[in-house]
């Protein structure tokens, strides 16, 4: 049971920022959960205590049963947390829901050593990888495209990009609302409109980090080049005429 609120607990920054600690410690529901998140997205508070209330209450939502999309929305509404805090929330995510959502916060963060050492920990990728449109927009949409190159991951997002996609299958929409800065209800349509600048995002981002062999199989492979037949050398030359158009 949450105790009630003083007028006391209202006095300072450092009250208020007690009071929250001490709410998350003691929420479980759903509806609580969602009622702190939002507290803590207006918060005006900056620093230490921050990062600690952002921790207790990412952990606490990890912790709390079939809350694998409210972990991922809290995630997203903070643009960086210490990795120290982050590692600590993927272990718990890791051993209380899945690999698969682990993964994904992992991607969330702002760390790559943390994304890079969760896909090591990971012996194989989950089979429901393989058709999760979440997954893979949020590689592209967060740049990890090239954190991803070494890995199993990155065949099936190549797989991905091949396909037509299927956005309806984007289930957890308010995190992607985060993401996008957009309304909940814009956020498939939102994503439909990119879909044609899908490849090029991935490309750019493949370039960017040096990786031009990949950036040219890219264009290849999902067949962005009116050409019929090309080999690397001239998808390679068609990257560069792409970034100077």
């Amino acid at each position: 049971m949450i105790r009630q609120v003083s007028r006391e607990d209202m006095y300072s920054e450092t009250a208020r920022a007690t009071l929250l600690q001490s709410l998350i410690s003691q929420s479980s529901s759903l509806k609580e959960l969602n009622v702190l998140l939002y507290i803590l997205e207006t918060w005006t508070n900056t620093g230490s205590s921050l990062h600690l209330m952002w921790a207790m209450l990412l952990k606490a939502i990890a912790k709390a049963p079939n809350q694998h999309s409210l972990v991922l929305t809290a995630r997203a509404c903070v643009t960086e947390l210490p990795l120290e805090v982050d590692k600590e929330i993927t272990a718990e995510i890791l051993n209380s829901i899945g690999t698969l959502e682990a993964l994904k916060y992992s991607i969330l963060s702002s760390h790559q050593r943390l994304l890079e050492e969760t896909l090591m920990s990971i012996d194989k990728i989950d089979a429901r990888a393989c058709r999760d449109a979440d997954l893979f927009e949020m590689v592209i949409w967060c740049h990890r495209t090239p954190a991803i190159v070494p890995t199993p991951l990155y065949p099936l997002l190549m797989n991905y990009l091949q396909q037509p996609p299927v956005l309806d299958s984007v289930l957890n929409t308010k995190m992607f609302s985060k993401l996008l800065e957009c309304d909940e209800s814009e956020v498939v349509t939102r994503l439909a409109s990119s879909a044609g600048s899908r490849v090029q995002k991935v490309v750019q981002q493949l370039n960017s980090a040096g990786h031009r062999a990949e950036a040219g199989s890219t264009v290849l492979l999902t067949q962005q080049v009116p050409s019929v037949l090309l080999t690397l050398n001239e998808a390679l030359q068609t990257l560069d005429s792409m970034f100077k158009q």
